[in-house]
């Protein structure tokens, strides 16, 4: 370690030894030249001294001027490796949104839609809520869910309406539901009614006109006359007709059926 250090002292001496004799040399330089000029003047020596100092100024400067060089050559390179690591950035962006586009028409296709001006927030059902009726999804107010957002599968069936949003989640209530009120309108006819739920468990129409309105097989839609419900979505057909004495249970079975329950769309407006 002494001998480290004692070697790293003379190295140092030896450096600033250089610079005396080099300012010693310069000088004695200047000096011999300033009487060897005879200057009769003080704007003659002004003008000697300026002459003189020049190629040493060069000298220092040409360094100087090289390290700022040096420095803007490794700002422009910083600069222009940001600016390709941003283009980078860029183009996976792009790529990453015209993937999600592909997968959106792909799905799209999957479930038969047609692209209209309907607005479509795809979703998974996560989990039955604490009745048989109700289901999670993994939507909620950051994703511009609200109360009563209709929820569809393919075709626009309809499969119920928000009950409940969290931020990142909500409650879906199906059309099973006991509460469920719907206003319904037969698809070959254009006879409205009001589908509900009854004693039974059984979705049937009320509120009609007249029972021959309505035959076996006749495809159910939501009707124009709804607060909750978008217009047009399908819900079932007439499976059976009851006929009471007084009157006729027009039963619906329902497109829609929980055991098929995993991707779903919301109707955002």
């Amino acid at each position: 370690m002494i001998i480290t250090n004692n070697r790293k002292t003379h190295k140092k001496n030896n450096f600033f030894t250089i610079i005396i004799i080099c300012i010693v040399i310069f000088s004695l330089w200047f000096i011999i030249s300033f009487k060897k000029a005879k200057l009769s003047s003080l704007e003659e020596a002004s003008l000697f001294l300026v002459n003189t100092t020049q190629p040493i100024q060069k000298i220092i400067n040409s360094p100087i001027k090289a390290f700022s060089d040096l420095f803007s050559f490794f700002h422009i390179r910083k600069n222009y490796y940001l600016l390709k690591e941003k283009e980078i950035l860029f183009t996976q962006d792009v790529a990453k949104i015209e993937e999600l586009k592909n997968e959106n028409d792909l799905l799209l296709n999957t479930l038969n839609i047609k692209k209209s001006d309907t607005n479509y927030l795809f979703a998974k059902a996560l989990k039955t809520g604490t009745d048989k009726y109700t289901f999670l999804i993994n939507k909620g107010k950051n994703h511009n869910v609200k109360l009563s957002t209709n929820v569809v599968i393919q075709d626009n069936i309809l499969i119920g309406k928000v009950i409940e949003v969290y931020k990142n989640s909500a409650l879906v209530e199906s059309i099973y539901s006991p509460n469920i009120s719907i206003g319904v309108i037969n698809t070959f006819n254009n006879q409205v009614g009001l589908l509900k739920k009854d004693s039974l468990g059984n979705l049937i129409i009320t509120l009609y006109s007249e029972d021959e309105y309505f035959k076996q097989g006749d495809i159910i839609k939501t009707s124009l006359e709804n607060t909750d419900f978008v217009q047009g979505l399908l819900i079932g057909k007439v499976s059976q007709i009851k006929i009471e004495s007084t009157y006729q249970n027009i039963i619906i079975e329902p497109f829609f059926k929980f055991a098929n329950l995993s991707n779903v769309m919301l109707i955002i407006e």
